[in-house]
């Protein structure tokens, strides 16, 4: 008999190892008690009754757990309680931001998923058992803390540190802008830099941190204005001198001879030598006239 039943102890599902050894040791125990109350009887009927009792310990000592299908129930349930606590635990995590938050919690459903399927393959207690402990904790796992908000926020001062340096450079480097210009400038970066500064010491979470950030280094940048080309100033035109017979604009070259001038101008060759002609035969008919009178005389 208790050969009978540690057997089926062995065979049931619903035990754990750790509950069939205990379950087992109570079958063996049992049955050395009924074996010693045998031995004690000095009758036939207390013999019976030793055997019957026996018999009735050992059977007890054999106590099947929770059916399997319930205990995956039980067992899933706990597991999607779990993935809650986790998921609420990177929600409330401030070291991380909305994305990472957001990639965490869908690694956490699918640790789940995994998990919960596990159970639904096993086949006994145990292997039950052994697929909640995984699937919990790879559902933990899941939650990775971030970097301190400290550590965060004092990278992120040396990142507007690093950009307003690098700005400033550009601004100094700029050969198109005055002294001046760089001067006002760079201390507006300088400006720029303490407010960043300033929203990055009041940031509460990861968000907050990369948002002031991202804003410093953006003003940051826009404080460089670079300079333009100057345009020459124009040059005055030069006032014509006195007596200058160059033409202005106020006075066009004309192109047409004055008839008011009744002297021969001595560059015109062609009106000199008709002059000197008609002299010339205006002294030859003269002469020619003399004569003839003197021969008629």
């Amino acid at each position: 008999e208790a050969a009978k039943v540690k057997q089926e102890i062995q065979d049931d599902p619903t035990l754990t190892t750790a509950e069939k050894q205990k379950q087992a040791a109570d079958v063996d125990q049992a049955y050395k008690d009924g074996e010693a109350a045998i031995d004690a009887a000095t009758t036939a009927d207390d013999i019976n009754k030793a055997f019957d009792t026996g018999k009735v310990n050992i059977d007890n000592a054999h106590k099947p757990g929770t059916a399997v299908d319930d205990q995956k129930a039980a067992q899933k349930k706990q597991l999607a309680e779990e993935a809650d606590k986790v998921k609420q635990a990177i929600q409330d995590d401030s070291t991380l931001t909305t994305a990472e938050k957001k990639q965490q919690s869908e690694n956490v459903d699918k640790a789940l998923v995994d998990g919960q399927r596990a159970i639904d393959q096993a086949s006994d207690a145990d292997s039950i058992n052994t697929a909640f402990v995984t699937g919990k904790a790879n559902i933990n796992t899941q939650h990775q803390p971030g970097k301190s908000l400290a550590d965060q926020r004092q990278a992120a001062v040396n990142e507007i540190d690093k950009e307003a340096a690098k700005v400033k450079q550009q601004i100094d480097n700029d050969p198109l802008l005055t002294e001046a210009e760089k001067a006002t400038q760079k201390a507006r970066v300088d400006h720029e830099a303490a407010l960043a500064k300033e929203a990055l010491a009041k940031a509460g979470n990861a968000d907050e941190l990369n948002a002031a950030l991202a804003d410093g280094i953006k003003n940051i940048d826009a404080q460089y204005v670079p300079g333009t080309q100057k345009a020459p100033d124009p040059k005055p035109t030069p006032a014509p001198l006195p007596g200058d017979p160059r033409p202005t604009s106020t006075q066009p070259l004309s192109t047409s001879r004055t008839s008011t001038s009744s002297l021969p101008r001595t560059s015109d060759k062609p009106a000199t030598g008709l002059a000197a002609l008609g002299a010339f035969l205006l002294s030859m008919f003269g002469f020619a006239l003399t004569g003839k009178k003197r021969k008629r005389s």
